[in-house]
C-alpha cells in the first residue's frame, strides 16, 4: 500500500508502457521459467484475478491489468524514495550527515512482465540485478558499470569506515571504483536459485517456488555467471547430501544470452534468444561452464 499521492505521480494508467516481450526467451529450457508468484498460482489485485502467465505470449495478462500493477509498481518505488529523502533530512537535521556512510541494495530484482514473469524467483538479469548506491564521506558522487555483487558490500563499507574485516568474509572491497569509475574489479559475478518439481520434464507443475521445500530436498539448481558480454545459466541436477549442484550428470538445461552493446537502460532488449546451441558460441559456453565449476563443484 502507497499514499495516493505516489500512485497519482504515474497517472493515466493508460500512458503505462507494456513490456516488449511478453513471452520466455527464444530457445528457454522450461526448467529456467517460474510458473508461480510468490508461491501462488493466481494474481489478484482490484477484485480481479488471473493465472499468472505461462511462457507463450498468449498466457499474457491483459494489457490494462498489466499497466495497473506496473503503475503500482513505480508507486512504490517512488514511495521507498521519498523515505529515503527523509531518512537524509533527518541526517542533516542531526548534524550528521557529512560524516555518515549510506548504503542502499535490494536483496532481488524484479519482473514487470518482461519474459511474461512477474516475481524475482529467476536467473535472468531482472531477477538477480540490484540497485547499489553509497554514499561516503570524502567520496565524489558517481556512476561505474563495473561488475559488482551483494557480498561487496560488507568489505566496502568496512573498508569505508576504516574497520577490519576478517579473510574468510566473501566479496571485495569496492572502494577504487569509487575513486575510479572505470576500474573493474570483477570480471564476473554469480548467483543462483533453485527449482523443485517432481518432474523437471513437466516443472509447470511446481507451485512453491522452493520456499517451503527443504533444501535437501531441491530438484535442480540453476548456477548463474554474468560477465560484461554474457549471461550463462546451467541447471544442475541437486545433490542433496552435499547441498550442491551434481557435476556428474549432465544438466537439465543450459542457457546463454548475449549482452553486447548492453548500455543497462533498457530492460526490453537483451535476453530474448537463447543462443546456447549457437555453434560460433561453443568456446563461450565452454569457457563459462568451467567458471561454473570452479565456482561451485565440490571435490
Amino acid at each position: 500500500v502507497v499514499p495516493k499521492e505516489h500512485w497519482d505521480q504515474y497517472a493515466p494508467t493508460e500512458n503505462i508502457s507494456l513490456p516488449l516481450h511478453e513471452a520466455a526467451p527464444e530457445g528457454m529450457p522450461p526448467i529456467a521459467f517460474t510458473y508461480e508468484l510468490d508461491g501462488m498460482a493466481n494474481m489478484e489485485a482490484f477484485n480481479v484475478s488471473y493465472p499468472v502467465p505461462y511462457p507463450a505470449a498468449s498466457t499474457a495478462f491483459p494489457a490494462n491489468f498489466t499497466k495497473t500493477l506496473r503503475r503500482g509498481y513505480y508507486a512504490a518505488v517512488s514511495f521507498t524514495d521519498s523515505n529515503i529523502g527523509l531518512m537524509m533530512k533527518a541526517l542533516k537535521d542531526h548534524g550528521v550527515y557529512d560524516n555518515t556512510i549510506i548504503a542502499l541494495i535490494g536483496d532481488h530484482g524484479w519482473q514487470l512482465g518482461e519474459h511474461n514473469v512477474w516475481g524475482k524467483h529467476t536467473n535472468f538479469e531482472l531477477g538477480t540485478r540490484v540497485p547499489l548506491i553509497i554514499k561516503a564521506p570524502g567520496k565524489t558522487p558517481g556512476f561505474s558499470n563495473s561488475l559488482v555483487e551483494s557480498v561487496d558490500l560488507y568489505p566496502t563499507i568496512a573498508k569505508l569506515a576504516g574497520l577490519p574485516f576478517p579473510d574468510d568474509v566473501d566479496g571485495v572491497d569496492l572502494t577504487p571504483i569509487m575513486d575510479d569509475n572505470s576500474k573493474v574489479i570483477n570480471d564476473a559475478v554469480f548467483s543462483e536459485y533453485p527449482r523443485c518439481p517432481p518432474n523437471v520434464t513437466e516443472p509447470w507443475g511446481d507451485k512453491t517456488s522452493c520456499v517451503h521445500t527443504a533444501k535437501q530436498n531441491f530438484t535442480v539448481m540453476g548456477y548463474s555467471v554474468r560477465t560484461d558480454e554474457w549471461r550463462y545459466t546451467t541447471w544442475m541436477w541437486w545433490d542433496g547430501v552435499n547441498l550442491v549442484g551434481d557435476f556428474s550428470r549432465p544438466p537439465v538445461g543450459e542457457e546463454l544470452y548475449s549482452h553486447a552493446g548492453d548500455t543497462e537502460d533498457d530492460f526490453n532488449t537483451f535476453e530474448n534468444v537463447n543462443v546456447v546451441n549457437v555453434p560460433a558460441n561453443q568456446q563461450v559456453v565452454k569457457d563459462m561452464r568451467s567458471r561454473v565449476e570452479k565456482q561451485w563443484k565440490k571435490n
